[in-house]
Parts: C-alpha cells; sequence; structure tokens
C-alpha cells in the first residue's frame, strides 16, 4: 500500500475550514477533530478555488493559505493546547497588535486520550497588508545586494577595511543601509513581542519568574555540550586526510580550535554567576520565514 499525506491534497484545507465555519466535527476510524471557532473567524471562498499552491512543510509545521485565513498544521503532537496557538492568543489579549489573529483551533482526540491541537486558522492584523515574508524578502534583497557590489568600483582597501578607513568602510556599508532599515523594523518589532510577553503577572503560564541558580546551571550545561559538540565536528573536518577546507579557513579554525580550553572556561564560568534578572516564555518558531514585512 502507499502512505498519502493529507497535508498535500488542498481538500484538507475546505474540510476543516468548512467544520471551524459550521463549528462541527469530523469523526475518524480512531477518534474526531473538532475545530473550535473563535469569533474573528470570517468564511472564505474554497481553498481549490485559489492559485497559490500549499506551501511546504516547515520545522514545527505548515501553513497554507485558504482565502484569508492560514492553515497551520503542528507536527509536534502532545496533549492539551499547543503553545502556539497559547502564544499567539495571549499576545493578542496583552495587546500585541503585530501578530496573527487565531480565528479557529482544531483538535484531534484519539479514542480514549485527551484531546490535542492539531492546527489552527490564523488571520492578519486589520491593518496588515503582507508583501512577503522576512526570509523571502531577506534572500531577494542579498541577491540585489551583491548584484550591486559587484557593479562598483570599490577602492582596494575596502576588500579588508581597516578600522578609521571611513571611505572604505562607507562604501561597503552604503549599499546595506536599505536593509539595515528592515533589519532595525525587525528588532523594534521582535523587543515589542518580549515586552508583551513580560507584561502579564496574573497569567501563571506567561507571568515573568525569577531566574534561578538551577535555571543557569540548565542552560550552562546545555552550552557547554553544544560547544564541545561543535568543536569536535570542526577538529574532525578540518584534521581529516584530504579535507577540503581552504588553507586561509584552516588557519582560523586552528586558532578555535587552539582556545578550546578557554572557551570551554569561560562558559564554565556562567554558572556560578548571581542571577538577578527574570525569565519569560519565549515564542519556540520565531524565525524570519514566521516573520510577514508589511
Amino acid at each position: 500500500g502507499a502512505i498519502f499525506d493529507a497535508w498535500h491534497d488542498v481538500r484538507l484545507a475546505d474540510e476543516l475550514l468548512a467544520a471551524a465555519t459550521d463549528a462541527r466535527a469530523l469523526v475518524t476510524r480512531h477518534g474526531r477533530i473538532d475545530a473550535r471557532r473563535r469569533e474573528f473567524l470570517v468564511p472564505q471562498r474554497r481553498a481549490d478555488d485559489t492559485t497559490e499552491p500549499p506551501s511546504r512543510a516547515m520545522t514545527t509545521g505548515a501553513s497554507v493559505a485558504s482565502g484569508s485565513p492560514a492553515l497551520k498544521l503542528f507536527r509536534r503532537l502532545e496533549a492539551g493546547e499547543h503553545p502556539e496557538v497559547e502564544m499567539a492568543e495571549h499576545l493578542a489579549e496583552v495587546g500585541f497588535s503585530h501578530g496573527p489573529i487565531v480565528s479557529a483551533v482544531i483538535d484531534y482526540t484519539p479514542v480514549g486520550e485527551p484531546a490535542r491541537s492539531i492546527g489552527m486558522f490564523t488571520q492578519s492584523q486589520p491593518s496588515a497588508d503582507s508583501q512577503a515574508d522576512g526570509w523571502l524578502h531577506a534572500m531577494d534583497w542579498l541577491t540585489r545586494f551583491f548584484d550591486r557590489v559587484a557593479a562598483l568600483d570599490l577602492p582596494a582597501s575596502a576588500q579588508t577595511p581597516a578600522a578609521g578607513d571611513e571611505v572604505a568602510l562607507a562604501a561597503v556599508s552604503d549599499p546595506m543601509i536599505e536593509y539595515l532599515e528592515v533589519a532595525a523594523a525587525f528588532g523594534r518589532r521582535t523587543a515589542e513581542m518580549h515586552l508583551a510577553l513580560a507584561a502579564d503577572s496574573a497569567d501563571p503560564g506567561f507571568a515573568p519568574e525569577p531566574l534561578t541558580q538551577a535555571d543557569l546551571a540548565n542552560a550552562t550545561a546545555r552550552a557547554l555540550a553544544q560547544a564541545e559538540r561543535t568543536l569536535a565536528a570542526l577538529d574532525a573536518v578540518v584534521g581529516s586526510t584530504g579535507s577540503r577546507v581552504p588553507p586561509d579557513v584552516a588557519v582560523h579554525a586552528g586558532v578555535l580550535l587552539g582556545a578550546r580550553g578557554l572557551l570551554i572556561d569561560t562558559i564554565r564560568s556562567a554558572a556560578v554567576l548571581e542571577p538577578a534578572v527574570t525569565k519569560i516564555r519565549i515564542h519556540g518558531d520565531y524565525r524570519l520565514g514566521q516573520v510577514l514585512l508589511l
């Protein structure tokens, strides 16, 4: 037999959107799918009437446009409401106006087991008119950046501009000004989102908490393990017979590997710091591909 992923059938979005609009359940062989409609859901045209094909699966989920609402399916499931649903609804509740509005939540309840969120329909804020996501915009801009730089008559010193060489630095940095403004906007929105996540002290799921010594020890242990794996992988590549690493890169890699002890000791020293800060929830799937450029 063959295994077919319904995600690749655009009719899946039709059925789920219709179920959400009508607030009805879909019965399966081993359970049921319930679509919990929010007040923001506005019925739209059917997905098979649109010309835009579904996008491919991402790391933790996948999205497909179905008219105005966008369907996101979660690939990693656990009992209860999915953290991304919690996150989106909480940000809307505390007044963050730059995130998606959850218009319906799709739950799956296996026979004899608790329900778990498998997807959600979202709609953009009323003022949002997205042209592209942050990743597509960055890749497009990067292509144009290289074309622009290649056409410039740069001074020889611009290849490796020294500190204080304003002419060379300007020649290299001027073509980047346009994107630096976009990057600054991304930074502001990120800061605003984290301020919103720290704003509610009443909700135990989102209230800021003191960073403990145990938290710091756990973070240090994870950083140490990651550093050790990275350095070991670098050492294996650079030191392997027939390595294709360019000589100049191998020199820099050797310097880094030579500082292994200092790096590890520096990371390890973080465990004895006295934490005097708070910790907040973070958005686990926050990346350029998830950011809409307006």
